[in-house]
């Protein structure tokens, strides 16, 4: 309502993501694409967004509003114009210098994730927004995030999240039993 120049910049089993303009601001709109949502999927964005509006961290992509729409709903976030560093690594070659700098850069979203005391539970490198000329970082989707101090997960089938897998700690999957907390994100980096 009211956006124009929507353009779709990403297409998934879940959100369709889109680059729009209103009142002269560029935004992304973070779309709920199923066709038959339940009361749990919109309650999930409700949350994504309840979970950052306050949170005021330049690590983060900033939310701007949330909007029920017919049986859907969406989340507007700020247009940082950044790339994930997933879409670099498949265009580009970085040099050593820059890798250190980006994984420095990526610390210091883990810190922020600590301190606001969210666990992100999906730290991976489609969700870290870079710029390479600038040298810095964003995070992004907090669609499975937390806010709080431990979840205790039950065993998942693991083609659930098939391409994310291999960034999940062992806890996180639910194979161990043990809390994830915290430093599941911290595994998912390194």
């Amino acid at each position: 309502p009211g956006y124009t120049n929507i353009t779709k910049i990403y297409d998934g089993n879940r959100s369709t993501i889109y680059r729009a303009s209103k009142d002269g601001q560029d935004y992304v709109i973070k779309y709920l694409n199923k066709l038959n949502p339940t009361a749990d999927d919109i309650v999930q964005y409700q949350y994504e967004y309840e979970l950052l509006k306050d949170v005021h961290d330049n690590n983060f992509v900033q939310v701007i509003d949330y909007k029920l729409l017919d049986n859907s709903c969406f989340i507007v976030m700020q247009d940082v114009k950044m790339k994930s560093v997933e879409e670099h690594l498949e265009s580009t070659s970085f040099s050593m210098e820059e890798k250190l700098h980006r994984a420095y850069e990526m610390t210091k979203l883990l810190d922020s994730l600590r301190e606001q005391h969210i666990i992100h539970k999906a730290f991976t490198l489609s969700n870290i927004l870079y710029d390479r000329e600038s040298g810095s970082v964003k995070l992004t989707n907090f669609s499975s995030a937390t806010t709080l101090l431990f979840e205790q997960n039950i065993f998942k089938n693991p083609h659930a999240h098939e391409g994310e897998l291999y960034y999940y700690s062992p806890e996180h999957t639910g194979r161990m039993n043990r809390n994830v907390d915290y430093r599941s994100d911290f595994y998912s980096f390194g």
